[in-house]
């Protein structure tokens, strides 16, 4: 077994969930992978179901993260999207 410790960082969109399968295909073609949470968020006083995209990935990715998020915000109509960005280490176990 193998692993190797990395820097990367930690790209979240959150958005509503509307739209999901075209959503999950804009995404498929900016990025090969990333991971897909469901929630319950709450914006100006209303709930509303919840998206969340999780892209692990490099700090060159920032333009095309936040580009991706304005596409997100048009496809899905929405007021804004939130984008989170955290850094850490990744270990991948070969």
């Amino acid at each position: 077994m193998s692993h190797q410790t990395e820097q990367a960082v930690i790209y979240r969109i959150y958005t509503e969930d509307k739209r999901r399968f075209e959503l999950v295909n804009l995404i498929s073609k900016h990025f090969d992978g990333f991971t897909q949470f469901h929630g319950i968020g709450y914006w100006k006083g209303k709930t509303k179901f919840s998206l969340i995209f999780e892209i692990i990935g490099v700090y060159a990715n920032k333009s095309k993260v936040l580009k991706l998020a304005a596409e997100i915000k048009v496809l899905n109509k929405q007021e804004s999207v939130l984008v989170f960005m955290s850094t850490g280490l990744v270990n991948e176990i070969n």
